[in-house]
């Protein structure tokens, strides 16, 4: 079993990196819950939520350095 310190960071490298959730999840519980004080992800309650909004965004970075 890994150590949970290795599933944090497949978790972290995964989600950003714009992997997605299918990724993700295999590092969290199905029904993760999500929460955040920005009013812009107030209605956001599930980690899958969060990350679904975050899918593709990286590709607007990709192959820059920033």
């Amino acid at each position: 079993m890994a150590s949970i310190t290795a599933i944090a960071n497949d978790f972290f490298a995964a989600c950003e990196t714009g992997k997605g959730w299918e990724t993700c999840k295999a590092c969290c519980t199905p029904n993760a819950t999500f929460a955040a004080q920005a009013e812009p992800l107030a209605d956001i309650k599930t980690l899958a939520e969060y990350i679904r909004l975050d899918e593709g965004t990286n590709d607007d970075y990709a192959g820059r350095q920033l």
